[in-house]
C-alpha cells in the first residue's frame, strides 16, 4: 500500500506536466511571455540638479522607479485623455507632465546637505530604441524646476 501511495505525487507530476506542455501559452497557463517579447523601445528617468549632475531620488523621498512609474501614470492618462498612444505625446506635453511629476516632489525635498548649492531641479529622460542588436541611446530634459521653490 505504501508503494502505491508513494506513486501518487509522481503520477500527478506527469499528468499536470502534460498538461502544461498541451495547454502551452493559453492563458492563465503562460510561460512569463511579458519577459520574452520587448518592444525594443523604453526608458528611464533621473534628477540632475542645474550643471547636469545627477542627484540621489533620495533627496526627493522616493526611488528611481517610483518617479518613472509616477511619471508614466501622467503620461498614460495623457494618452487616454488624447485618444493617443504614449509614443504620440509630442515633447510639449511631456513638458508639462514632467513639470506636474517634479511639483509633486517639491514639498518633501531635502533642503540641506548636498541641496544647499541645487538652483533648480531637472527631470531628465533617456529613451532607448534597440535595432539590429545595437541600441540607440537619447537623452533630452523635460522639464526644470527652480530650487528651492518659490514659496
Amino acid at each position: 500500500m505504501s508503494k502505491i501511495l508513494a506513486l501518487i505525487p509522481l503520477k500527478l507530476l506527469l499528468v499536470l506536466t502534460v498538461i502544461g506542455l498541451a495547454v502551452e501559452e493559453q492563458y492563465p497557463f503562460s510561460h512569463y511571455p511579458m519577459y520574452s517579447n520587448f518592444d525594443g523601445i523604453d526608458y528611464f528617468v533621473f534628477i540632475t540638479d542645474q550643471n547636469g549632475e545627477p542627484l540621489p531620488c533620495k533627496v526627493m523621498h522616493t526611488s528611481a522607479a517610483k518617479l518613472k512609474k509616477r511619471f508614466n501614470g501622467k503620461i498614460k492618462k495623457a494618452a487616454r485623455a488624447a485618444d493617443v498612444r504614449e509614443r504620440e505625446l509630442d515633447r510639449e506635453v511631456l513638458a508639462d507632465l514632467g513639470h506636474e511629476t517634479l511639483e509633486s516632489y517639491m514639498g518633501q525635498t531635502d533642503r540641506n546637505g548636498r541641496m544647499e548649492s541645487v538652483t533648480e531641479i531637472r527631470l531628465m529622460r533617456v529613451d532607448l530604441l534597440a535595432e539590429d542588436k545595437e541600441i540607440t541611446k537619447t537623452e533630452w530634459q523635460v522639464a526644470a524646476l527652480p530650487f528651492p521653490p518659490s514659496e
